[in-house]
């Protein structure tokens, strides 16, 4: 598929930099962790009611950033940043769909960070789905968005001390709330924001696994 390549080059370039970063800092006090994770994330519920999430989309293939500060050694607080691609059951589509996370989260390690451990978390933030579409001079996008929160969990096998390895899963509920949608044809454009009206919300859910590589500052 087209979106694979995307997906490998961003993974495999913040893994080089984020390693680089992990030799150059082994010697200092673990005060942080910068982390990677890929993997696929599965819809399940409703996009808005009586629309399925499953009905178009097969799942997402994104690529997360995390950023943590260990407030104490076994508590780590912070932010992530997932984007990717999503993969459509309609596989030769001509609109191009793609999902943003943002938010903040918190994890619980069940032993030292430096040794191999396991790990629980929550996490609070924003969920995005914008998709796009253009033929000659006319093009349109949208976009639907709003909160999510949900539990994770993995277990980190460690490579070096300030260096682990390993899988992860996450579950979430969100409920999209508000909508924008830009049009433009002839060089003219318009777009409108809107929320999604409350007889229309709806809930659905992510499942997500894969792997992650977590690097100690």
């Amino acid at each position: 598929m087209q979106s694979a390549p995307l997906v490998t080059r961003l993974t495999s370039a913040a893994l080089v930099v984020l390693a680089l970063v992990s030799v150059a800092s082994s010697a200092q006090a673990q005060r942080a962790t910068v982390g990677v994770r890929a993997g696929l994330s599965v819809p399940f519920g409703e996009m808005v009611q009586g629309e399925a999430m499953a009905d178009d989309l097969l799942g997402a293939v994104p690529v997360q950033l995390d950023l943590l500060y260990h407030a104490v050694p076994r508590v780590q607080v912070g932010a992530y940043v997932s984007y990717g691609p999503m993969l459509l059951r309609e596989g030769d589509s001509d609109a191009d769909f793609r999902q943003l996370r943002v938010g903040l989260q918190g994890l619980i390690l069940l032993d030292a960070p430096t040794r191999s451990h396991g790990w629980l978390g929550l996490f609070v933030g924003m969920d995005q789905l914008g998709a796009s579409a253009s033929d000659n001079d006319k093009s349109i996008r949208s976009v639907v968005r709003g909160t999510e929160v949900g539990l994770q969990a993995g277990y980190a096998f460690r490579v070096t001390p300030t260096v682990h390895l390993g899988p992860f899963i996450s579950a979430s509920v969100a409920r999209y709330s508000s909508a924008f949608v830009e049009a433009s044809a002839n060089g003219q454009q318009e777009s409108k924001s809107m929320d999604i009206k409350d007889d229309e919300l709806a809930f659905h859910q992510w499942l997500s696994f894969g792997l992650q590589g977590a690097f100690s500052l």
